[in-house]
């Protein structure tokens, strides 16, 4: 895949779910009383009640102030955002580990809501939803043949918890159409999206988020690893966007020695907060390899350079995003918040990883980013930048950079891992498509035998490339056929597997152990 198709996505995440990782600074917390009797505050007031009362055209002030308080932090470094009512929810949906709701993946398919995933234990599984059913009705409100937009339908299923909803439901393989009950609840949104191992003694965590719940996440996957023997551990990082700084030194915490500086922080005034690890973590000793890309940011940089600062893990990668800003969330009474910069923050050697920028000036920020890929940094080694007068020393010798990003010590260019985004949905719809008109068929697979046992003869993606448009002399393409059913039908876990043996980087890991 071509990584610049999903640099404006990533960009926009890594300004508002990256910047995240300043909420439990102590001193930032004094921010919030300056809005006290603030003059300057009152001047802004009666600007937008004068415009609000007397101006000749009518107006929305709301509409206004946010547009003024986005001008304004605009002005700024690239990270202080203006985050409105209608996006801040599902901002904390996604960052607090879990949301209100039935409990249910979904696609639309010929204008209907199919079932995509079930999440274990959840409302629905409880009330006897499958994989495969199609949701016709909520209470009165048809849902079928409408081409409604997936925020529309969430917002149909959403609600207060306990809150019940009736719904209507089509079965395809019993034909049969059916209601059932579902009491809202709370459902996890895990950060981790896959555990496993990679041969007899690694293991392998895929961490896409440092949300609330990811330090939990954490513990129980190393445990996991543990039992299956694990002695070495890979952490992915790649495409990790950040989230909560406490999250990131927690999970540092895990892995380094006790009395070890994982991180510390400056504000304006010159305060210092500094984090050490403790005592605790179960994964202190043990061979340790941290992949991460240019779409590793803030929190994810956090970790990957307490390791790497410390000695303690072989960084494998590319050169990440480069944000070393921390910012406090100020919520507003409409529900609105504003993330402002407070504080940077610095790595064990003092290093700080933030690439250069100009206050006011976010475009030439962003064209930063895009221009080191269409440099070719992501392809050749001697491309990236390196500032010899940001050079650090590690405890045991190693030659660190600051800047702009974590330099990794073992560079990999990036690969054909992943189909271009086309082809990837066609395989994608195609391949649930299979499992829906062959459910009793797949029902002889499980997890732990689907790669080793399916469509030996090539039969089911024969019949895929003569029936779509794709590039079926690209390799990748079987690949990703087989890992895409093994998503549909048993998770992100099984998909990953998937993937592992055409991963560059995971490669690279093999060569170094």
């Amino acid at each position: 895949m071509n990584n610049t198709k999903y640099t404006p996505l990533f960009l926009s995440i890594a300004m508002i779910l990256g910047v995240m990782i300043g909420s439990m600074l102590n001193y930032s917390k004094e921010a919030k009383s300056i809005f006290v009797k603030n003059p300057r505050e009152q001047k802004i007031k009666n600007l937008i009640n004068y415009i609000d009362y007397n101006y000749v055209d009518n107006v929305d002030p709301n509409k206004i102030l946010d547009q003024t308080i986005t001008y304004i932090l605009n002005k700024l470094d690239p990270h202080s955002v203006y985050i409105p009512e209608d996006k801040i929810d599902e901002i904390k949906k996604t960052m607090s580990g879990e949301f209100i709701g039935i409990g249910i993946q979904f696609m639309m398919r010929s204008d209907s809501i199919l079932v995509t995933s079930v999440i274990k234990g959840g409302p629905s599984e409880k009330s006897g939803i499958l994989r495969g059913d199609r949701i016709l009705m909520s209470g009165t409100d048809t849902l079928y043949g409408k081409n409604y937009n997936s925020e529309y339908i969430i917002k149909k299923l959403s609600g207060k918890k306990d809150s019940r909803i009736v719904l209507t439901l089509y079965r395809k393989k019993d034909k049969n159409t059916f209601s059932v009950s579902v009491v809202r609840a709370s459902i996890p949104v895990p950060s981790i999206e896959a555990t496993f191992m990679l041969d007899s003694i690694t293991g392998y965590i895929k961490l896409k988020r440092f949300s609330k719940t990811s330090n939990h996440e954490f513990k129980a996957s190393i445990n996991t690893l543990l039992s299956k023997n694990a002695k070495e551990l890979v952490i992915d990082l790649r495409d990790n966007s950040g989230g909560y700084l406490g999250i990131a030194i927690d999970i540092a915490d895990e892995l380094l020695e006790e009395n070890k500086l994982i991180v510390f922080t400056k504000n304006n005034k010159g305060d210092i907060e500094e984090s050490y690890s403790t005592k605790a973590g179960s994964f202190k000793t043990g061979n340790l390899y941290i992949l991460i890309d240019e779409n590793s940011a803030s929190a994810s940089e956090i970790l990957a350079g307490a390791l790497q600062d410390n000695d303690r893990a072989t960084i494998i990668g590319r050169r990440s995003y480069g944000k070393g800003l921390v910012q406090q969330e100020i919520n507003f009474k409409d529900g609105s918040a504003m993330r402002l910069t407070v504080a940077r923050y610095y790595t064990p050697t003092g290093r700080s990883i933030q690439r250069p920028y100009s206050l006011g000036e976010k475009e030439d920020y962003e064209s930063d980013y895009i221009n080191r890929i269409n440099e070719g940094e992501l392809d050749y080694e001697e491309s990236m930048k390196i500032v010899d007068s940001l050079k650090y020393t590690t405890p045991k010798g190693k030659i660190v950079y600051g800047g702009g990003g974590i330099h990794p010590d073992v560079f990999v260019a990036v690969d054909e891992l992943h189909l271009d985004l086309v082809s990837f949905e066609y395989i994608n719809h195609y391949t649930f498509g299979i499992i829906d008109n062959n459910r009793l068929y797949f029902d002889r697979y499980n997890a732990d035998n689907f790669y080793e046992l399916f469509d030996q003869d090539n039969s089911f993606y024969n019949k895929m490339v003569s029936d779509i448009s794709i590039d079926k002399s690209n390799k990748l393409t079987h690949v990703y056929f087989r890992a895409l059913l093994a998503r549909h039908l048993f998770g992100m876990n099984q998909y990953y597997k998937g993937l592992k043996d055409v991963d560059n980087m995971l490669e690279a890991v093999n060569q170094q152990q």
